[in-house]
């Protein structure tokens, strides 16, 4: 797999992930540490993402059903951006990349059902 050289040191808990299933393609800011958690300030920022998807669920119930998928595209794109962050591996970046898909689509369902379509 093409992308840059992995992130991760030998003996690093995620580098035979890394060596399996590729490196990333992208660096971001955060540096890759040597630990379960390789880039912890985007991990950690993943966890408000989940949180608002459980109130968002609770708030959607009996509303509009189109409505009650939205904390469902919420938790994916939370769920699978925190996973790529915390390990930083190919495989991983593609469910990162996933769940922002699944939430612009939403977005982008809704304002089509809104215009008619």
């Amino acid at each position: 797999m093409k992308g840059l050289t992995n992130p991760h040191q030998p003996g690093c808990p995620w580098h035979q992930l890394a060596e399996d299933y590729g490196h990333p393609v992208v660096k971001y800011c955060e540096e890759t540490l040597c630990s379960w958690i390789s880039e912890p300030a985007n991990t950690w920022s993943n966890l408000g993402f989940l949180v608002c998807a459980i109130v968002l669920y609770k708030w959607s119930r009996g509303k509009d059903p189109l409505l009650r998928y939205f904390p469902w595209a919420m938790l994916i794109m939370g769920a699978g951006s925190f996973y790529y962050h915390m390990s930083n591996t190919y495989i991983t970046q593609v469910a990162d990349y996933i769940g922002m898909y699944v939430l612009v689509y939403w977005f982008v369902l809704i304002n089509l059902r809104r215009l008619g379509f």
